[in-house]
């Protein structure tokens, strides 16, 4: 059953005495994450081959925060397949980046959308005669829904599917491979599941999942520019089955990259696993934002506020906001809610702009920015992430 809450608090906690707690546990395991386990995870996730296979702003996946002035938003329209290169832009904030390889994209125009077999389940937004922008009717819905236990079942189905094709897609990364055939393997491998992949059709984004790479901080298109050793990038990716969507997004590299994007990865996934560790019935969503930030700063780098986790179910976005900076959000968590937390940290100014596609966002600097992406459960005693996986499960 669907209600709305007026977010009555469960219990009092000393949030500050967790975070200092969190913090001291993962400040001490970042270096060895950084230079050791975690770094190994995300080249050696990228590297392999295959033999066959991010406000609401624009994006499937992220939710927007209220927009703020630095942010350009327009409409998604069609653009000179010419290149597009991104140029750096001055920035307002004083931050540090010594990243300074242009970003070309070669978008594949016209953007004819994958086929979707007709026995497949749709979301209502990919459906022939739906009118509403869903990006606006999301809005419409009030209070942050708490689900019943078949509601609880099915997204445990669809994250855990969410979760395997992010691994999927990251076996699929390797130099000279462009972003658009990895769409193509990960789209191939949402169909052969019986799932529908969320991006393709929502306010008519043209494909299977969102591709951001080095300085693109969400909404890449997928496009036909190939990998280059040393790129990261981060992939999106959502399905829908089920009746319930998964949204999940990981970091990964083409090849081996240097220390400084080892460094900026590792401290993303370490603030998003503290961020988890917090969260429990009665907690404040603002702890996740005042866990995050002062991490990121801490480690020299900045936190994009201008796109946030969200609440997901049935629908795609529903609240809560997920604001990954500090905030005095007083709504609770509540055993049932479930909702995205997916910071995105950049190595420069925390500013971005969006370029001509009318998707993808950028950093204003031109240094690079890195995203993971969980979905999680509150439960009666702390929280589940459910955007893990088996991979027997899928064989």
């Amino acid at each position: 059953m669907l209600h709305a809450h007026s977010f009555v608090a469960l219990r009092q906690i000393d949030i500050d005495a967790a975070m200092r707690k969190t913090t001291t546990a993962i400040a001490t395991s970042l270096t060895r994450r950084v230079g050791g386990h975690a770094a190994k995870n995300v080249t050696s996730v990228a590297a392999p081959t295959i033999a066959a296979s991010p406000s609401l702003s624009p994006r499937p996946h992220s939710q927007p925060c209220v927009p703020p002035a630095h942010v350009h938003s327009s409409q998604p329209r069609f653009y000179s397949p010419s290149p597009i290169t991104s140029s750096p832009a001055p920035s307002t904030t004083p931050h540090w980046t010594s990243f300074h390889k242009p970003l070309t994209l070669q978008p594949i125009l016209p953007h004819t959308p994958r086929p979707v077999p007709a026995h497949i389940p749709r979301p209502d937004y990919a459906r022939p005669d739906f009118q509403t922008d869903p990006r606006r009717s999301q809005f419409q819905l009030r209070g942050i829904e708490v689900k019943n236990s078949d509601q609880i079942r099915r997204m445990r189905r669809a994250c855990a599917l969410a979760s395997y094709i992010r691994s999927f897609a990251g076996r699929c990364v390797q130099v000279g491979r462009s972003t658009d055939e990895i769409d193509r393997l990960v789209h191939d491998e949402v169909i052969r599941l019986h799932a529908y992949p969320s991006p393709l059709g929502y306010a008519n984004f043209p494909k299977s999942l969102c591709s951001s790479v080095n300085q693109a901080v969400a909404h890449g298109i997928p496009d036909a520019r190939k990998l280059e050793e040393g790129d990261i990038l981060n992939i999106d990716v959502s399905v829908y089955v089920d009746g319930m969507h998964g949204d999940c997004s990981g970091m990964f590299v083409a090849g081996q990259t240097d220390i400084l994007a080892r460094d900026l990865i590792g401290t993303t996934r370490t603030c998003l696993d503290g961020a988890i560790s917090l969260c429990g019935p009665g907690v404040p969503f603002s702890a996740i934002g005042a866990f995050i930030q002062p991490l990121a700063l801490k480690h020299g780098y900045s936190v994009v506020s201008s796109f946030c986790g969200h609440g997901i179910g049935a629908t795609f976005h529903m609240p809560p906001l997920v604001y990954h900076v500090r905030n005095d959000v007083n709504d609770r968590m509540q055993p049932g809610m479930t909702f995205t937390i997916e910071p995105m940290l950049n190595e420069g100014a925390p500013e971005i702009r969006i370029l001509e596609d009318g998707w993808t966002y950028v950093t204003v600097d031109g240094g690079r920015s890195a995203q993971f992406e969980e979905t999680l459960l509150i439960t009666e005693d702390g929280c589940e992430i459910l955007t893990k996986h088996r991979d027997e499960d899928y064989a």
